[in-house]
């Protein structure tokens, strides 16, 4: 999960999961949190980050092409411990 939801510095990660999410924007029109309504930019923030916490890479990169889905699957889980 990108690091500015957690108030962190941000890292090649969270790159490379941001190019894993506008992949999957491109591929399928839309993402989970992208229209998340709130009173105030930190409950948005919020809520984007609970959305991040729960859904699965797996289930949001589902009923794209194979390639594609290893490539977003790369992004998010085998730079997991780089910083």
């Amino acid at each position: 999960m990108q690091c500015f939801l957690f108030n962190k510095e941000q890292s090649r990660r969270d790159d490379l999961e941001s190019i894993a999410y506008m992949l999957i924007y491109f591929l399928k029109g839309t993402l989970p949190w992208q229209n998340v309504k709130a009173k105030s930019k930190k409950e948005k923030y919020e809520a984007i980050k609970e959305i991040k916490s729960y859904l699965k890479m797996e289930e949001l990169a589902k009923e794209i092409p194979g390639k594609i889905f290893f490539l977003v699957l790369f992004f998010k889980w085998f730079w997991r411990g780089v910083h």
